[in-house]
């Protein structure tokens, strides 16, 4: 839920910490590096997204996850659930994958990555 909403959650085992965590929170704000993130995702042929873990999406051609802001050093995952149809021997794209978000460290300048995902099928021979 932390996650989910932007926030984080910790665990504190004695009241001493709090401060810490705190100081370490809000000089964290200071240090956006990118905000209005957006990940498009378009499956592969024989590949279906069927959800993404932790974060809302919009469907349409493929699917679009909205991000929270990133801090520096901050890592956030993005977990797919795929359904991949059987696959005939040799490479087979999984999907495609587009980033876009404004760099904060870069006057807002706007960024776009993209990126192919692809896996290599062999033939499995099962010997009774």
């Amino acid at each position: 839920m932390a996650e989910a909403g932007g926030g984080n959650f910790y665990y504190i085992e004695t009241p001493d910490q709090i401060p810490g965590i705190f100081d370490q929170k809000l000089t964290g704000l200071l240090s956006i590096v990118a905000q209005n993130l957006s990940v498009k995702v378009k499956p592969g042929q024989d590949v279906s997204i069927t959800g993404v873990l932790g974060y809302p999406f919009t469907t349409g051609e493929g699917l679009t996850v909205s991000l929270p802001d990133i801090y520096s050093g901050e890592t956030k995952i993005l977990l797919l659930e795929l359904v991949i149809l059987p696959l005939a021997e040799g490479t087979h794209k999984l999907f495609s994958v587009e980033l876009d978000y404004a760099d904060v460290r870069e006057n807002l300048a706007l960024v776009n990555l993209k990126a192919d995902l692809s896996v290599k099928a062999k033939q499995i021979i099962y010997l009774n």
